[in-house]
């Protein structure tokens, strides 16, 4: 998502929920924050100076940038044919074998799709994303490489290459968080964890092992991280740069304005508070936390159930196509 990252989102009883459908995108809202469940998400960034950034999901699943003036789209990028021209560059990629593994990648085995995410402000009128080469070929749709990029607004839109990211532990499915905002704060998770100063890397803020992936960024300054295919989890207090045992289990949400995360036990499903560790139990679908409330959804009805009472705040069909 796109809108400012890790606000946390107070969702009170009583709070009026609804639903939006638009094509193949299913938007649950509540008062003024929105959060898509599920179809391709279009985001949105708003710019210092006034502009917009729009990132668009087309009917082919290729991403589409639109820099907005004045409500009126001034410039767009095709991030897929920008990939095609990044691919066709060795320097970017390090050993010329690195480049041509993911040219077999890409023509070869299935084919790889540039998605932007982890989206922040730079000065008033540019921005940092990620960009993650999803491999469409095998089962899971791993990541192959992911790459810290800027955008640019004048005089013209435009995507420039900063810096590609050593591998951590394959993600299948979800894309793993790379760089995000707490606070004031910025962060960067390459090799290590880093302060991010403008578009430059500051200080090492603590190691953090390759075998893990970032899931999720609480409101609190705290990064979920897991092992993949194992129950393994493990969140790091970024402000204080300690590391927080977590209970075991296995992580099936909680990325969207939250201090509660979703971890499946031999017991059943729970959500567990960070730092603190407070469980409670939620419905067996649950699969995202929303400030303090799990939401459940089926292919007929969401529902929001509050972490802090325990009651269901909202029971809703879903609304047909």
């Amino acid at each position: 998502m796109m809108s400012p990252l890790f606000a946390l989102v107070c969702l009170a009883v009583g709070q009026r929920f609804t639903l939006e459908r638009n094509g193949g995108e299913l938007t649950l809202i509540a008062g003024r924050e929105r959060i898509a469940l599920s179809g391709p998400q279009s985001s949105r960034l708003q710019l210092m100076n006034g502009q917009e950034l729009r990132l668009r999901v087309l009917p082919d699943m290729h991403h589409e940038l639109q820099l907005v003036r004045r409500r009126k789209v001034s410039g767009t990028l095709d991030i897929q044919m920008l990939l095609e021209e990044w691919l066709k560059k060795d320097a970017l990629w390090g050993p010329a074998k690195a480049a041509n593994d993911l040219r077999y990648f890409h023509k070869g085995a299935g084919g790889l799709r540039g998605e932007l995410t982890d989206f922040l402000t730079l000065g008033r009128d540019g921005a940092l994303a990620i960009l993650n080469l999803r491999h469409l070929g095998p089962s899971g749709q791993p990541i192959r490489r992911q790459v810290q990029v800027r955008i640019g607004t004048r005089p013209a839109l435009s995507i420039q290459f900063l810096r590609l990211l050593v591998d951590r532990a394959a993600e299948y499915g979800e894309v793993s968080i790379r760089q995000f905002q707490i606070g004031s704060r910025r962060y960067l998770l390459d090799r290590e964890l880093y302060a991010l100063k403008g578009q430059g890397l500051g200080s090492s803020i603590m190691p953090v092992s390759l075998q893990l992936s970032a899931v999720a960024v609480t409101p609190n300054g705290c990064v979920v991280l897991r092992k993949s295919m194992e129950r393994r989890i493990v969140a790091l207090d970024a402000r204080r740069r300690k590391a927080i045992a977590l209970p075991e289990g296995w992580f099936v949400g909680g990325r969207s304005h939250s201090n509660w995360i979703l971890v499946e036990q031999g017991d059943g499903r729970k959500a567990l508070r960070i730092p603190d560790l407070k469980v409670k139990a939620v419905p067996a679908q649950s699969s995202l936390t929303w400030g303090d409330c799990a939401i459940r959804w089926t292919n007929d009805r969401v529902s929001v159930v509050s972490l802090l009472t325990g009651k269901t705040l909202a029971n809703l069909r879903v609304p047909r196509h």
